[in-house]
């Protein structure tokens, strides 16, 4: 019921007011042919001039899904979605309709990385976190190192963790970015990105951009390492994206808090179902 009510929130969400998008039942259940014939009817609307009003012939359009080398019908609606230029993308909300604008990461946000030394690690004192501690459902603080007063004191001259900040593996495992919300840690090879109030750009927004196809994209053409996966603070600071304005960023990262927000709830769900099955598999068996 959950997921129900959730996916007709996500559905009318995306079908409100001025959206580019239409909820088309009537492709509900349809076969791949159905959607390749819709897909058909969009290439000739969208292109109506250049065909000079004749639709494309069996042969035409064949020849079109061979040029376009995509498997499903899907991928091919998402070609035409990028037909704008990629100035803004394919899903947006109601009421936005400026371009994105294209700008470097370091022009946009305070981009750092931690300390790359290997200080001597103590029994108590201030956890070190790693790649290893950054996880898709944010930060795991069960396997780490600890500091001296002193070492914490002296990393953090240069990068400095403060509530709110996006931290993501820069070596190793690279990605995995997670928003922080305590500063009582520093940090050793991964990247840190704090907001600049001169050029705002939220980093809810930003946490999404770096969980998407988009940053995936840039991660494995720019990695440089061979058997050690790495990608370098610069190439993180030149990185090229396209920014909405504030409003828009904000009304996009709450959406995907929210979805994470119910991911998190089922993943507890299926671990207490998990344990549940485990204990009965132990006493209904002998």
């Amino acid at each position: 019921m959950l997921e129900l009510a959730f996916e007709k929130e996500v559905v009318k969400t995306l079908t409100t007011g001025s959206n580019q998008w239409v909820e088309r039942k009537d492709l509900y259940g349809a076969t791949p042919d159905q959607l390749w014939a819709n897909f058909r009817d969009k290439l000739n609307n969208n292109n109506y001039a250049k065909l000079q009003g004749h639709p494309l012939t069996d042969t035409e359009f064949n020849q079109v899904k061979r040029a376009i080398e995509v498997p499903t019908p899907y991928d091919a609606a998402k070609l035409l979605a990028a037909e704008n230029g990629s100035k803004f993308p394919q899903l947006r909300f109601a009421g936005f309709a400026d371009d994105w604008e294209e700008r470097k990461l370091g022009e946009f946000s305070d981009v750092r990385d931690g300390t790359h030394a290997s200080p001597k690690y103590v029994s108590q004192g201030y956890p070190m976190v790693t790649s290893k501690n950054l996880t898709h459902s944010g930060l795991d603080m069960t396997d780490v190192s600890f500091l001296t007063d002193e070492d914490f004191n002296e990393i953090n001259k240069r990068s400095k963790v403060s509530i709110g900040d996006i931290l993501f593996g820069m070596i190793g495992t690279i990605g995995n970015p997670v928003i922080v919300d305590r500063d009582d840690f520093a940090i050793k090879n991964v990247a840190l990105i704090k907001e600049k109030t001169s050029n705002p750009m939220t980093n809810k927004w930003l946490l999404q951009y770096l969980k998407s196809p988009s940053f995936n994209r840039f991660i494995q053409k720019e990695n440089a390492g061979g058997t050690q996966k790495f990608i370098a603070l610069g190439l993180i600071r030149d990185m090229k994206l396209r920014v909405p304005e504030f409003d828009e960023q904000q009304k996009i990262g709450a959406f995907f808090k929210k979805i994470d927000e119910t991911i998190a709830l089922h993943q507890r769900k299926l671990e207490k179902l998990q344990e549940l099955k485990k204990g009965y598999l132990q006493k209904m068996f002998c």
